[in-house]
Parts: structure tokens; C-alpha cells; sequence
């Protein structure tokens, strides 16, 4: 039976218990509903509107947000999700100006280009809250999306400054 936006009622219930596990910094729970019990982090919660990847990425603790992040993109999540308002994870990590998860969210697959129900994209985000790293890294993430398309470009040439870790 569906409930919610095409989802069992099984579904809804095992992504809210994985919004709960987020929001009560119990890692040892989120990895248990993201491994064993396959709890979708792409659902977007009834009354809440986000996914538990959009909770995840604006996590007061930076640390548990790259943690969580990454357990739930290897675990399908996807960068690109929609809230209600159109936000993806990747507005939030700009907004945030939590670079290394931005990083991962762009590694990933996920488009710094796409635009919320406001027309804005990430790069607006960042630019707003002053987050210069992050606005340097969705340029130059922008740019060598830009140069790909070029197969006249040698390699030296498409070099891209876009790398995850230090």
C-alpha cells in the first residue's frame, strides 16, 4: 500500500527512525538502518520535508555530518534529492560551508548547477553566507565540468582542482 509520495508504509517508518537516529547523534543506529534494514535516506519525510541526508549535511557537529554523509551515500544516497522546497544536499553543504562534505556531494554526483524553488543554486548559497572555499570549489568544479565537453583540450590542459581528502 502506498501512503506518501509512492512509499510503503515500511519505507516511511524506517527512514523516520533513520531521521531519529540522526538527530540523536547514534551513529551505531544509523549504520544499522542504512546497512541491515535498508532504510531509504532519499525519502522525504511527511510534516518534515527534507531527506535525512539534508538533516545529516546541516548536522552541528561537522565531524558526525561527514561521517553520516558518507555512510549514506554509500549507502544510496543521492546528492541530487529534492526537499520540498527544492533544496538538494548540495545547497545545503554550500549554505553550510561544509566544504569536504561538498566535495564528496560533487565526487558524487551531484550537480552544483541545480536550482531550488527560488532559482537559486549552490553557489548563490555560498556566496550569500561569505563561504569563500566553497565558492572557489563550485567554480572550478563548474569549470572543468565546462572543459570536459572540449575533446580538442589535452589532458594537461582539463586538469581539475576538485579532489576529496587533504
Amino acid at each position: 500500500m502506498n501512503i506518501y509520495r509512492g512509499r510503503t508504509q515500511t519505507e516511511v517508518y524506517l527512514a523516520s527512525l533513520l531521521y531519529d537516529a540522526i538527530e540523536d547523534h547514534d551513529i551505531s543506529s544509523v549504520r544499522k538502518l542504512l546497512v541491515e534494514k535498508k532504510a531509504d535516506p532519499n525519502i522525504i519525510l511527511p510534516g518534515k520535508g527534507i531527506s535525512c541526508l539534508h538533516l545529516t549535511i546541516g548536522n552541528d557537529s561537522a565531524k558526525f555530518a561527514m561521517e553520516v554523509t558518507t555512510l549514506i551515500i554509500q549507502n544510496g544516497g543521492d546528492p541530487n534529492v529534492l526537499s520540498d522546497e527544492g533544496l538538494t544536499p548540495v545547497h545545503i553543504a554550500a549554505a553550510w560551508g561544509r566544504v569536504e562534505i561538498l566535495k564528496l556531494l560533487l565526487h558524487c554526483g551531484g550537480d552544483p548547477q541545480l536550482t531550488d524553488n527560488c532559482y537559486k543554486n549552490a553557489l548563490h548559497y555560498a556566496l550569500k553566507e561569505d563561504w569563500e572555499e566553497a565558492v572557489i570549489l563550485i567554480n572550478d568544479f563548474i569549470s572543468c565540468q565546462r572543459l570536459s565537453i572540449y575533446d580538442n583540450f589535452s589532458p594537461k590542459e582539463k586538469t581539475c582542482t576538485v579532489t576529496l581528502g587533504k
